[in-house]
């Protein structure tokens, strides 16, 4: 088949890239998505004004990663994401929930900032990791480090440094999944983690 004709007749199954416009609306999308998120209200108020909002941050930082550093779109993965990511938002909620009702309440919880290496794939992926921990009840990023790349997560618990990173690695891999393109994926095998002892601080 000519290489015209395969232009012509891209692959269906194929992610979408964010190159071009397209990608400046998936992380539009993903910008209002979490300002709506944030206020916890999907009003119409809070969705207009997150798309001023992503409008804003998407003139006054304009993108200039290279192709395997951007998002790319895959509706079924996405959507299982989105399910699996709501089932983390309740858990956490009614976690934290309980932590402030107990009898104790939260004078018992040990808080504190864990360094979590990340593989870093993307910057732009890497800062939708962030939004997700943040938007999580119970952990906020609070810094990203970009060389190595590594975040600094404040959690309500933080008894168990290991278990939370082990959980942003799993939400990294989520993310890189669902939004990445075929290389952001395929690095998710090759890129390289650093110890925890060089990033701790």
């Amino acid at each position: 088949m000519s290489e015209s004709s395969d232009a012509a007749n891209p692959d269906p199954t194929a992610p979408r890239s964010s190159r071009g416009p397209w990608g400046s609306f998936l992380m539009g999308l993903w910008l209002v998505a979490v300002w709506t998120l944030l206020w916890g209200t999907p009003t119409f108020a809070n969705v207009v004004s997150g798309a001023v909002v992503a409008v804003v941050v998407l003139w006054a930082f304009p993108r200039s990663v290279p192709s395997h550093g951007q998002v790319a779109l895959r509706p079924v993965r996405v959507a299982a994401f989105a399910g699996w990511f709501l089932v983390q938002l309740v858990t956490a909620s009614l976690h934290v929930a309980w932590l402030v009702v107990r009898p104790s309440g939260l004078h018992h919880t040990r808080r504190g900032i864990v360094a979590v290496p990340v593989r870093g794939i993307s910057s732009q992926l890497l800062i939708m990791v962030a939004n997700a921990i943040t938007l999580t009840p119970g952990t906020f990023t609070i810094e990203i480090s970009a060389a190595p790349p590594v975040l600094y997560v404040h959690a309500l618990e933080s008894d168990h440094p290991d278990a939370i990173r082990q959980s942003v690695l799993d939400l990294e891999r989520r993310i890189v999944r669902a939004f990445g393109t075929n290389e952001a994926v395929a690095a998710l095998e090759t890129s390289e983690i650093a110890p925890v002892e060089q990033v701790a601080r």
